[in-house]
């Protein structure tokens, strides 16, 4: 009687300890996958953080970078500096709407850079008495919109419209007009270069150098022709017409590029 109670016992002592453990697995099991819910919340937190922050990123980056400058903008820019010097003034050339160098110096930053705006005022604008004076002289060069032209970019905040032009006044060139982005994307002209553009140098330009060359030497029978191209060098034949032959006198050739004359004899 006594044993089987002690077995009762300790079945009893076996089952309870099972149990107990059973619990104690269950416990250590819910506590992992809390823990793993927490971290993998976490982690998703992180990662909404790091893509909101790029995506900031990005919108400040899109936010400062400029519009392409398109033709249509750039003609807009060129005219609008056309518009900004050309200042209201009296029958006397007085500038009405400003009084200083400095207010106009403002007036002209607003569309142009302050070296520009400074070479615009040394050029065309005098103080005389107190007041500010247009000088009565020819206009700069300005864009021509009815002519051809090229907009070229040389990085995303400058561009270059390049336009030949030909006029009494100035000749013939090639004119830069650098446009440039501020820092809050608006675009302003920074410079304005030109450079003279030779002609195309022709069969007719050979010949009267040749004749100025040989000036004193050539006779009224005397006559100067085109005889062909030799490595780019025009060959120009001299020779004299009698009533019963042609006699060369010599043959030069010029050179284009530097319009020097050489005799091949």
């Amino acid at each position: 009687m006594k044993n089987l109670l002690c077995l009762s016992v300790i079945c009893l002592f076996v089952l309870l300890w099972s149990g107990c453990s059973a619990a104690d697995e269950s416990i250590e099991d819910k506590n992992d996958v809390i823990e793993e819910t927490e971290e993998s919340n976490t982690n998703n937190v992180e990662t909404d953080n790091q893509e909101n922050k790029t995506d900031d990123g990005n919108n400040e980056e899109s936010e400062s970078k400029p519009n392409e400058l398109t033709n249509e903008k750039a003609e807009e820019i060129l005219l609008n500096l056309k518009q900004t010097f050309m200042v209201e003034t009296t029958n006397d050339n007085i500038v009405i709407n400003y009084d200083t160098v400095a207010e106009l110096q403002q007036h002209f930053e607003t569309v142009m850079s302050e070296s520009l705006a400074e070479r615009y005022l040394d050029g065309y604008f005098q103080k005389e008495n107190e007041n500010l004076k247009l000088l009565a002289t020819e206009e700069p060069a300005w864009f021509q919109p009815e002519e051809d032209y090229s907009l070229e970019e040389e990085n995303p905040t400058t561009y270059h419209l390049i336009q030949k032009q030909q006029s009494e006044l100035h000749g013939n060139k090639e004119y830069t007009f650098t446009i440039k982005a501020r820092e809050d994307t608006t675009w302003y002209v920074s410079n304005i270069s030109s450079k003279d553009i030779n002609q195309e140098f022709t069969e007719k330009d050979a010949i009267e150098l040749v004749s100025e060359h040989l000036e004193g030497e050539l006779g009224d029978n005397m006559a100067l022709r085109f005889d062909r191209m030799e490595e780019g060098n025009y060959i120009i034949h001299v020779f004299e017409n009698t009533e019963t032959h042609t006699a060369t006198y010599g043959w030069y050739e010029v050179n284009p590029e530097t319009e020097e004359v050489t005799s091949m004899f």
